[in-house]
């Protein structure tokens, strides 16, 4: 997992539902309305051959003009800066594709964390003069504008743009401390004016104002320079200052994203398992391929010098459509960040778990591919197919050491990739090994996104020309793994709601390998609440059709005047009932293209609207994980927007109101997956008072689901919710048994069977007997039967009685003992065989049983199973198991019979 998102909204397993409007209301791109402006304008006539007005000025070139006091930039600033520049000129045959840009900057080098080359662009460029029309330097008709025969000025201002920017591959933000490496070199140096860095005697370099380095370039276009930055969480500022050798100075400002450092190293995350998985055709007409992923070992306390892995949890990533989180961040910031428990300690879960009482070796597994499309958005089947790889190549690596099966965590999108790796891996006969799998927050029947927000983006990208990566300028929901997802989607236009036809081709892969794996235990854990609470204006702020995000961008030379905004957007939660205003889209630019376009009137403004799918229910209100500050993709605007435009310290962005944290992400029935038996009509308000939400129940696939009390923030932990975490893996338990309702887990008998009846009596775990029970028989004659497995037509009769059993040095609360045995219980004289299997037996030992407490054998059967054959009496015959390397705990159990 990765994180960072421009423009973003990040989503994280799975998402959305809503509405969309007819094409015929859709925006038309700014750079074709400005070219049906521009286009009768000679160009050659254009001084620099860059026209801004050809682009939509997002950047605000003319702002960065290599003074002091000119605006910090990003790398997302200075990236789209280089794509206006590239597609407002007339002639780029010295230019490179921002596509190719892209990839020069994601393979510079293999440790982007640390090696980064420096952006430089220094171009003259021309804008359109306000006065053009006044001074008759050139005229308007039928909305386009044409050139003025014999004019005596040029309507063409000259402008200058200075922007030197660290260039972080793949959206990397975070700048950790330690030793960087910057070059400068002629790949990255843009220029039409002439410079180099040659250009320059010296470069120097300033942390927050404080000097860090002076590097000359004696002559040369290609420097390295290593700078040691310390530890600082925060922004700052690095400035470059230029030094001519003629003695001026030009600056350029990059805010910087300061970090902790990684630490994948020695005991936390040093060991790395990469893989490939098996190439496979998922029917999207992607082609077949097989998916990359790397585990990341962070060694319980007692097994980093031997590295022997004994017991493992394993993290899996979710949805990173940029793949911007790694390993560290997953770890760090999820995993192992500091967390309050009921008891008001603050702990640290994955240090808990490596601790020398629990000894768990933690394995984060990460997507490990960079490209569109693959990675964290890639395609959920061809990454559930890597992890299930990874499985058996860490089986493979240590199975002579470990003591138990894997236990998987997944949470949001990768509930889904597990759950169809590991439903594959059965169909296809692979052992997986994983005795528990947990889906936190999973998206297992899809998830929602405010419909307008989809709508906003699309949007913004599609009439404005943002080009933060021109590969990913769609990124987010038109990712593969999103389309897959999302209940809505944008590209389909629906008022009312319609996915991407990706969401059916997964459906219908998930189907193929029959939804979800059988081999294991399965729970699900879920952010939203059980109660049917609805988001309301009391506890999310918002009412449908109220706004849930209010997002301005000022006119950057009019900071000061309260309506005068470049862009604002305004998004709104969806009503219960009716047609309802989902988003609202107006632009404005005072650059004379489009006031000779709109005639004095710049501004142009969009809508959409969303519908109801389920009468009277709005999916913005329904219970459900909420996005929160930071859900699995980054849903923090005020960043994100800021890092995208480069916009830091003027006040430019604004957001009036965000209520988008609060907003419905992934709805409580579909993490709980809720499957709405017996004829229960589908409802997205479904509280579950009084459900038992359980697969015996037939009310969800999951052996059991956990749903806190209130909404809660997507796949994170509240106390609550650690207390299942520490329950489910401290005490590891088998899958459930599901029977019909006359076999119940547990069985008491305390009464006698009459002389004249045939009996047959059947519990999934146990039968009791007590006081009281007697199996009268006929001439000795079989008149009783029991059965320990709800599928056995005759059985063991095993009565697992720890409080009443003679030597037993310790108890515990759920028996660990199974009775599983074909035998038949004889009321009579004779002898009777059964079978006795101990469960959840650590891999690294052996049972050792007695029927006196005494003397003790070795299990005859897999290391965990006793056979023998014991005479029937009338008293209780006990018997006894411990393990071979803990002799001291003793676990015990009886089988009763009686007759005349």
């Amino acid at each position: 997992m990765k994180t960072h998102f421009t423009l973003s909204l990040l989503f994280v397993a799975s998402m959305n539902l809503f509405a969309q409007v007819p094409s015929c209301n859709a925006p038309i791109p700014y750079a074709e309305e400005g070219h049906q402006i521009l286009k009768n304008l000679d160009k050659s006539q254009v001084p620099t051959g860059i026209l801004y007005e050809e682009v939509f000025p997002w950047a605000d070139l003319e702002l960065y003009d290599a003074t002091s006091i000119t605006d910090s930039s990003t790398f997302n600033h200075f990236f789209q800066s280089y794509a206006e520049l590239y597609y407002s000129s007339y002639n780029r045959t010295n230019m490179i594709h921002p596509s190719n840009l892209e990839s020069s900057i994601s393979n510079f080098h293999s440790n982007k964390d640390y090696h980064h080359p420096i952006g430089f662009i220094d171009y003259n460029f021309n804008s359109l003069d306000p006065n053009a029309i006044t001074n008759n330097s050139i005229y308007v008709s039928n909305g386009q504008l044409f050139d003025t025969p014999n004019r005596t000025q040029s309507p063409y201002l000259a402008k200058r743009t200075f922007i030197s920017s660290v260039l972080q591959a793949n959206s990397i933000e975070d700048f950790y401390d330690g030793i960087h490496y910057f070059y400068f070199q002629p790949s990255f140096t843009f220029s039409n004016r002439g410079t180099q860095i040659s250009s320059y005697e010296y470069i120097d370099f300033y942390l927050d104002g404080a000097f860090l380095n002076r590097t000359y370039t004696n002559g040369n276009n290609s420097l390295t320079v290593a700078i040691d930055f310390p530890l600082y969480e925060g922004q700052s500022l690095l400035s470059f200052v230029y030094h001519k050798v003629s003695g001026e100075d030009e600056v350029a400002r990059v805010q910087l994203n300061r970090k902790a450092r990684k630490n994948l190293t020695g005991c936390n995350g040093g060991t790395q398992i990469p893989i490939t998985g098996d190439s496979f055709d998922a029917g999207y007409g992607d082609g077949a391929y097989g998916a990359q992923g790397k585990g990341y070992i962070f060694w319980a306390n007692q097994n980093c010098a031997s590295k022997q892995l004994k017991k493992v949890v394993i993290f899996v990533d979710g949805f990173d459509h940029d793949n911007s989180r790694d390993a560290w961040k997953i770890w760090n910031s999820r995993i192992n960040a500091t967390i309050r428990d009921i008891n008001g300690n603050d702990i640290q879960f994955g240090n808990e778990l490596r601790s020398d009482e629990h000894g768990y070796d933690v394995i984060v597994y990460d997507y490990d591919e960079d490209l569109t499309n693959r990675g964290g958005g890639g395609l959920v089947e061809n990454n559930g197919i890597a992890f299930v790889k990874f499985l058996e190549t860490l089986y493979n690596q240590h199975q002579s050491t470990l003591q138990q099966d894997f236990i998987v965590i997944a949470p949001s999108m990768a509930a889904l990739v597990v759950r169809y790796g590991l439903a594959w891996a059965e169909k296809n006969n692979k052992a997986h090994h994983v005795a528990l799998y947990m889906s936190f927050d999973g998206p297992n029947q899809g998830a929602h996104v405010t419909a307008g927000i989809q709508q906003s983006i699309d949007i913004f990208t599609q009439y404005g020309g943002l080009r933060k990566y021109e590969s990913k300028k769609n990124f987010l929901h038109h990712s593969f793994a999103a389309k897959q997802m999302l209940l809505n989607h944008s590209s389909q236009e629906s008022e009312s709601g319609a996915p991407h036809p990706f969401r059916q081709i997964f459906l219908n892969n998930l189907a193929a390998v029959g939804s979800y794996p059988q081999n294991l235990r399965k729970i699900a854990i879920c952010d939203g609440n059980r109660e049917g609470i609805l988001k309301s204006t009391a506890i999310h702020g918002y009412e449908p059709c109220d706004p849930i995000l209010q997002f301005r961008i000022k006119q950057r030379l009019r900071l000061f005047c309260a309506n005068c905004n470049k862009l604002s957007i305004d998004t709104y939660a969806q009503t219960d009932d009716g047609r309802c205003e989902s988003m609202k889209f107006k632009v404005h630019n005072e650059a004379l293209l489009l006031k000779a376009l709109a005639g004095a009137n710049a501004t142009q403004e969009f809508s959409r609207f969303s519908t109801p799918v389920f009468p009277s229910k709005s999916f913005d209100k329904a219970p459900g994980g909420m996005f929160g500050t930071e859900a699995e993709v980054k849903f923090d605007f005020w960043d994100s927007w800021k890092l995208v435009l480069g916009w830091a310290f003027t006040g430019g962005i604004s957001i009036p109101k965000n209520l988008m944290p609060k907003s419905n992400f992934v709805p409580t029935y579909s993490s709980a997956d809720y499957t709405f038996p017996n004829g229960e009509n589908f409802n997205i308000y479904k509280g579950f008072q009084g459900v038992n939400l359980s697969k015996c129940a037939g009310t969800t696939p999951f052996d059991t689901v956990y749903a806190l009390p209130l909404d809660f923030n997507h796949a994170r932990l509240d106390a609550g919710l650690l207390e299942v975490f520490r329950n489910e893996i401290y005490n590891l338990k088998p899958k459930s048994v599901c029977s019909d309702p006359n076999c119940p887990e547990y069985l008491t008998l305390n009464s006698p069977v009459p002389n004249s009846e045939r009996l047959l009596k059947k519990a999934q775990k146990a039968i009791f007997i007590e006081e009281g029970f007697k199996a009268d028989g006929i001439n000795e004659s079989v008149v009783f039967k029991a059965a320990i497995g709800c599928n056995q037509v005759l059985g063991l009769l095993g009565i697992p009685k720890l409080n009443n059993a003679p030597n037993v040095v310790s108890s515990c609360s759920e028996d660990p003992l199974n009775w599983d045995s074909p035998s038949i219980v004889c009321a009579g004289n004779g002898t009777t065989a059964f079978t006795a299997l101990v469960k959840n037996l650590d891999i690294s030992t052996y049972t050792e049983f007695s029927t006196d407490g005494v003397s003790y054998t070795r299990a005859n059967l897999f290391d965990r199973g006793f056979e023998v054959t014991l005479p029937n009496q009338s008293g209780s015959q006990i018997f006894f198991a411990r393990t071979a390397n803990n002799q001291s705990y003793i676990i015990s159990g009886f089988i009763s019979y009686c007759f005349n």
